[in-house]
């Protein structure tokens, strides 16, 4: 598994309209080492809004779940192979098509977690007989904020928790050991408005 990173080109992860027609649809593949982009065509996934994507690590797949109206997941080879995936869990009933959210992951562990504005869901990969990934098993974590839609999620080697900033002067502490939440209230915060809060 290599360490890229990966996006959606708007063509594919964000549902504009006309100008963004099916020909255009791709992926594109950063790869830090080199410094270099991929380009990987899509054909099979439909467009959507705030697509959200995470890297399976033993295989190098990519999950895209969508958003912005939109339920669905898929997987995603390098080779340009692509299959929908079947929705278990929470996910089966609580929506996914929010406008915003994240996938975010365990660098240790290789757990995969989602946010939206709903809470925090583990994200558990379901295989078949093969091992491959055909479905994907949603699970609330119980107490998980339900303000987090458009945070971004930062790692710390250091403690083993994840940081979440969603704008404005509160810093969300998910320690992924107990599952537990602690809310850090800072000064001299960033000028991001609440809800707004990439990282």
């Amino acid at each position: 598994v290599t360490q890229s990173m990966w996006l959606g080109t708007s063509s594919w992860a964000f549902n504009i309209g006309d100008l963004y027609a099916t020909s255009l649809r791709a992926a594109w593949e950063f790869d830090p080492a080199t410094d270099s982009w991929t380009y990987h065509a899509v054909s099979g996934m439909p467009p959507v809004t705030f697509g959200k994507t995470a890297v399976v690590q033993d295989t190098g797949d990519v999950i895209v779940l969508g958003g912005g109206g939109q339920d669905y997941a898929y997987l995603y080879h390098p080779d340009g192979t692509e299959r929908s995936l079947s929705l278990s869990g929470t996910f089966a009933t609580d929506s996914l098509a929010q406008w915003q959210g994240n996938l975010f992951e365990n660098p240790v562990t290789g757990q995969i977690y989602e946010s939206h504005g709903e809470g925090i869901h583990r994200v558990d990969l379901v295989r078949d007989a093969s091992g491959n990934v055909v479905g994907l098993n949603g699970t609330l974590i119980p107490g998980s904020p339900t303000n987090l839609d458009q945070a971004g999620f930062a790692y710390r080697t250091v403690d083993g928790k994840f940081y979440a900033w969603n704008g404005g002067n509160q810093i969300v502490v998910f320690d992924p050991t107990n599952d537990s939440f602690q809310t850090i209230t800072t000064s001299g915060a960033p000028g991001a408005s609440p809800g707004d809060g990439r990282v």
